[in-house]
């Protein structure tokens, strides 16, 4: 029998030291990092992982992630991984590629693009934004994707021209090399 999965959620204000503690908490109970992903917001610490828990240690998990609330002032959620749920599982399969955005900061930008790609049952893999302040704020958007082999390059670079257009956002789509390990 496996050891069942988990994920964990942790926010807090970022600081040195965050991973190392929440990392340490869980290795003292046993568990495993499977897969996360970490970012800091605005002087805020996010981070969410796929982890394995040895079957009968929850409860050591659970204890060891309030000591890290009461220590390091985190709020940490955790859930079961929903393993019997086959759309998690689910993934598009196609060629990688990086869009990369850029403009005057306003609403709607991330709808309008995700929309999009939507349309085309492109899968964002991973998205980041970030805001710069000046006298013009500048809105930067960096995303990876998987398209889809039915998807016809031309057209998808076409329609991404005239969203281009109408967010006044410069877009551009960039193939990822991917390698085999």
């Amino acid at each position: 029998m496996t050891n069942p999965r988990y994920v964990l959620n942790v926010l807090g204000q970022d600081r040195p030291g965050i991973v190392a503690a929440v990392s340490r908490a869980m290795t003292d109970a046993g568990c495993n990092i499977e897969d996360s992903s970490m970012t800091m917001l605005r002087g805020a610490f996010m981070m969410i992982m796929i982890i394995t828990v040895p079957m009968g240690s929850e409860n050591s998990l659970r204890t060891a992630m309030v000591g890290i609330t009461a220590t390091q002032g985190l709020q940490v959620h955790i859930d079961p991984y929903p393993e019997a749920d086959e759309g998690l599982r689910r993934t598009v399969e196609g060629v990688s590629y990086s869009l990369t955005l850029h403009g005057a900061d306003h609403p709607g930008i991330v709808a309008a693009v995700t929309e999009m790609l939507a349309s085309d049952s492109i899968n964002v893999v991973d998205l980041s934004t970030h805001v710069v302040e000046g006298s013009t704020p500048m809105y930067i958007m960096t995303m990876e994707l998987v398209v889809p082999e039915s998807v016809e390059k031309a057209g998808l670079r076409g329609r991404l021209d005239k969203l281009s257009e109408e967010i006044h956002c410069a877009i551009s789509l960039t193939e990822i090399e991917t390698a085999t390990l």
